[in-house]
């Protein structure tokens, strides 16, 4: 669940490390360095050290995030067609092995299927759920664009899909559908992301965050 780095720029860091998954982390990760040496070339005092130990002491919450290891749920926050893609590329490089469990809620106002179509290709069941907020999309309504998803591509599996009116019964079918090898990945909305962790009793900042964007 770590990743190290060797970071190339005005100086030279080898065996970075940070608590993060996923390819696109690297980049945030190498964005993070570069600024602090601007901000060092500025005359802001920054040292080598600190650079090291802020990456090693990261937490974000809602990044591929483990939330439980029995039975094993993973949380993302993608909310948008872009960060889908790349949840959806990093699935595929860190659990190519494992079958994954698609738990998730969208608001309606988002890009939906921009959002479901690079995620119904890693999965092997979905599961459709709606936050307690007024601008969570239908399940039913979710449903029906992956359907249309489905049709467009000839060559993918079909894909099994359920409906649930809240998140703590999609947790719960999502849990008695879990076998040894498959993984529970829950996404598409910061409120649904956050009220997963409510119902787990996680503690988080995640069920106050609201979407600007």
């Amino acid at each position: 669940r770590h990743m190290e780095l060797q970071y190339r720029g005005y100086k030279n860091y080898d065996h970075l490390t940070a608590p993060l998954a996923g390819e696109y982390q690297l980049y945030n990760l190498c964005t993070a360095v570069r600024a602090c040496e601007i901000l060092q070339q500025k005359g802001v005092r920054i040292s080598d050290a600190s650079i090291k130990t802020g990456l090693r002491n990261i937490r974000m919450e809602g990044r591929l995030e483990w939330i439980s290891q029995e039975p094993p749920i993973i949380l993302d926050s993608a909310h948008n067609s872009d960060a889908a893609a790349s949840l959806a590329l990093s699935v595929r490089q860190i659990f190519s092995n494992n079958k994954i469990i698609l738990v998730t809620g969208i608001m309606d106002d988002k890009d939906i299927e921009g959002i479901l179509r690079p995620l119904v290709q890693i999965a092997e069941s979905v599961i459709f759920t709606k936050a307690a907020y007024e601008r969570a999309a239908a399940p039913e309504k979710l449903a029906r664009i992956m359907s249309s998803i489905q049709a467009s591509f000839t060559h993918m599996p079909p894909v099994s899909s359920r409906i649930t009116g809240t998140i703590k019964e999609a947790l719960d079918l999502a849990r008695s559908l879990c076998g040894q090898d498959h993984i529970i990945l829950v996404t598409g909305s910061f409120y649904t992301a956050g009220e997963v962790k409510e119902v787990l009793g996680c503690e988080s900042v995640l069920p106050r965050l609201r979407e600007y964007c």
